[in-house]
């Protein structure tokens, strides 16, 4: 935050130092840490741009079902906007909201549009698609399958990553789930 606040106002670095910082706090569920930069962000950006942020952001509060309408929104602004990654980015989240509210079988539809899978690097989490895939195969009890995905993006996310990376823990527990 020190940092987005050295950048002068209604700059771009500013607002991609904010990013980062949002970044950062939903990775590590400190949202209480994204709210105040989410409008830092929306300020020195295009409009629509910090959208799919919010959808995660709804999400880790606990309004899945408000992430879930918003995240249709999301996705329309980027897509008009030419922003293939915070759409994927919105639809995700809008599947993690689905899935919270015990509706696997409607967010496996809403994925159904992305890619099978990522040969890209993750970055984050959140762009993560198989890692959604194998928690919505797990969520509509396909344990063998979630295994299979969890199993290939820990493969391939490995050896970029620290064992004790925060961005693996999803797919480790998802992977244990799939055991059990």
């Amino acid at each position: 935050a020190l940092a987005v606040t050295r950048e002068p106002a209604g700059g771009f670095n500013r607002s991609i130092r904010a990013d980062n910082v949002i970044m950062t706090a939903l990775a590590s569920r400190r949202i209480e840490l994204a709210s105040p930069m989410l409008g830092e962000f929306g300020d020195n950006v295009f409009r629509h741009w910090p959208e799919a942020r919010r959808v995660w952001l709804m999400n880790y509060t606990g309004d899945t079902v408000g992430a879930a309408r918003f995240a249709v929104q999301a996705i329309e602004n980027a897509a008009r906007n030419g922003w293939p990654w915070h759409a994927s980015s919105a639809r995700l989240g809008w599947s993690y909201a689905l899935r919270q509210d015990g509706k696997p079988e409607e967010a496996e539809r809403v994925l159904q549009p992305l890619p099978p899978e990522s040969e890209s690097i993750v970055w984050n989490e959140h762009e993560n698609i198989n890692k959604e895939r194998a928690a919505v195969w797990l969520a509509r009890g396909h344990a063998d399958k979630a295994l299979a995905l969890a199993d290939a993006a820990i493969k391939r996310l490995s050896p970029v990553r620290l064992q004790a990376d925060p961005y693996l823990s999803d797919l480790y527990l998802i992977r244990g789930q799939a055991l059990l």
